[in-house]
C-alpha cells in the first residue's frame, strides 16, 4: 500500500553542513569594541561638561563612533594585516601595529582623563583648600605679631605725655626755669599729641585685623563644608567655593591693610626729623636725640616682624585631560585596567593572530628539500630527430 507520508527523496538527502564556529578573534574584537564604547560613553560627559540631554546625546554618538571606528581598525588589522605580515609584508605589519597602538592609545588616554576627572577635580581643590589654609594661618600668626608694636607705641605716647607734664610743671626736662608752658612745653606738648594720634590709629588697625581673622576663619570653615557638601554636585562645590574663596581674598586684603607695622615704620622715621626750637638750639638737639632713641626701640620691633604680605594661590582651573595624567600615579590601577582593555588586549589578539598564521609558514620553509632517489631509472626520452629540409623546386 502507498504511503502518502512518505519522503521519496528519504535516501537521496544529506544533513545540511553545519556553520563553522566563529574564530576567538571573531568573538572577542566586537566584544571589545562594545566595552570600550561603553566606557568611553561614561568618560565622555565630564569631558565635554555634558549638563543636558543633548550633552548627554553628544556623548553617546561619539562613544559610538570611536566603538565602531576601533572594531573596523582592529578587525581590518586581524584579518587583512596578519595573514598579509605572516606572508612577508612588512608594509601591512607596520600599518596594522600603528593603527592597533594609535586607537587603543587615543582611547585609553580619554577614557581615563575622564573617568578619572571628576576625582581629579575634587583632588584639586582640596589641595587649594589645604594652601588656602596654610596661607590664612601664615597671614594671621604675621598680623597676631605685628600687634607688637602697640605696646611699644603706648609706651613712646606715655613717655612724652610725661615729660611734657613734667616740663610744664617743672622744666625737669629743659632744667630752665621752675615750669611753664613756652617753646619747650609746647614741641613736646606736640610730639605728645601726635603720638596718642598715631596710637590711636594702631588701636583702629589692631580692631580691624582682629574682625578680619575672625572672618578668614569663618570663611575657611565654610569653604571647607562646601567642598564637603554632598547634597551639591561636583560643579556646585566648585561655584560655592569659588564665591567664599573671593570673600577669603577680601578678608585677607582687608587684615594686610589693617597692619600697623607700616604706621609704626613711618612714625619712626617721623621721630627722626630735626626738631627746630629757635630760642633753645642745644635743648633741640637734646630733644632730637631722645626722640631718636624713642624711634630706634620701635624700630627694633618693627624689625622682627615678616615685612612679607601674604598671598593666597590661585584659584585652580577646571581639571583637563592634562591634569588627569599628571596624576596617573594616583589612579594606577584604573590606568592598567583600562591600557590592558583597549590598548594592550587588542595588540595581543593581533600577535596571536600573526603568529597562527606565520608558523606553519616557518615550519614549512625550515623543511628540507626532497632529494630525488638516482637508482629509480629515469623515463627515457625520445631522441631527436633531424628535421628533413625542404627542396627547393
Amino acid at each position: 500500500m502507498h504511503d502518502p507520508f512518505a519522503n521519496k527523496y528519504a535516501g537521496e538527502m544529506d544533513r545540511l553542513p553545519r556553520r563553522p564556529m566563529p574564530s576567538y578573534a571573531q568573538i572577542m574584537l566586537p566584544v571589545l569594541a562594545v566595552i570600550s564604547g561603553l566606557l568611553l560613553f561614561f568618560a565622555t560627559p565630564p569631558l565635554i561638561g555634558a549638563e543636558t540631554l543633548w550633552d548627554y546625546a553628544k556623548a553617546g554618538l561619539l562613544a559610538f563612533g570611536a566603538a565602531f571606528v576601533a572594531y573596523g581598525i582592529n578587525r581590518f588589522a586581524v584579518q587583512q594585516g596578519a595573514p598579509l605580515a605572516a606572508i612577508g609584508s612588512r608594509a601591512a605589519m607596520a600599518a596594522s601595529l600603528i593603527s592597533v597602538l594609535a586607537v587603543g592609545a587615543g582611547l585609553s588616554i580619554s577614557t581615563f582623563a575622564g573617568l578619572t576627572l571628576a576625582e581629579v577635580n575634587r583632588l584639586q581643590l582640596k589641595a587649594y583648600a589645604q594652601d588656602q589654609s596654610e596661607a590664612i594661618a601664615a597671614a594671621t600668626t604675621s598680623a597676631q605679631d605685628a600687634e607688637t608694636v602697640l605696646p611699644s607705641l603706648q609706651a613712646i605716647t606715655e613717655t612724652l605725655r610725661t615729660t611734657a607734664a613734667c616740663e610744664a610743671q617743672s622744666s625737669c626736662f629743659s632744667t630752665l626755669g621752675t615750669g611753664g608752658r613756652g617753646d619747650i612745653f609746647q614741641s613736646l606738648n606736640t610730639l605728645a599729641t601726635r603720638a596718642t594720634a598715631v596710637t590711636a590709629q594702631a588701636e583702629a588697625s589692631r580692631v580691624a585685623s582682629t574682625g578680619a581673622r575672625e572672618a578668614l576663619n569663618r570663611l575657611q570653615q565654610e569653604f571647607v563644608a562646601a567642598l564637603d557638601d554632598e547634597t551639591l554636585s561636583l560643579a556646585g562645590q566648585r561655584r560655592s567655593a569659588q564665591i567664599i574663596a573671593g570673600q577669603i581674598a577680601q578678608a585677607l586684603g582687608d587684615l594686610n591693610e589693617a597692619t600697623p607695622v607700616s604706621l609704626a615704620s613711618t612714625y619712626a622715621d617721623e621721630l627722626r626729623t630735626p626738631v627746630s626750637i629757635p630760642a633753645h638750639p642745644e635743648i633741640a638737639r637734646r630733644l632730637e636725640g631722645f626722640l631718636a632713641s624713642q624711634a630706634d626701640q620701635l624700630s627694633a620691633v618693627i624689625a622682627g616682624q615678616d615685612a612679607n604680605t601674604v598671598t593666597l594661590p590661585p584659584f585652580p582651573d577646571q581639571a583637563g585631560v592634562t591634569d588627569a595624567l599628571k596624576m596617573i600615579g594616583h589612579f594606577a590601577p584604573i590606568a592598567m585596567i583600562v591600557a590592558v582593555v583597549e590598548l594592550i588586549f587588542p595588540v595581543v589578539i593581533w600577535i596571536y593572530a600573526y603568529v597562527a598564521l606565520a608558523v606553519p609558514i616557518w615550519r614549512q620553509e625550515a623543511m628540507p628539500a626532497p632529494v630525488a632517489d638516482e637508482s629509480v631509472p629515469s623515463a627515457p626520452t625520445a631522441a631527436k630527430r633531424p628535421r628533413a629540409s625542404r627542396k627547393k623546386g
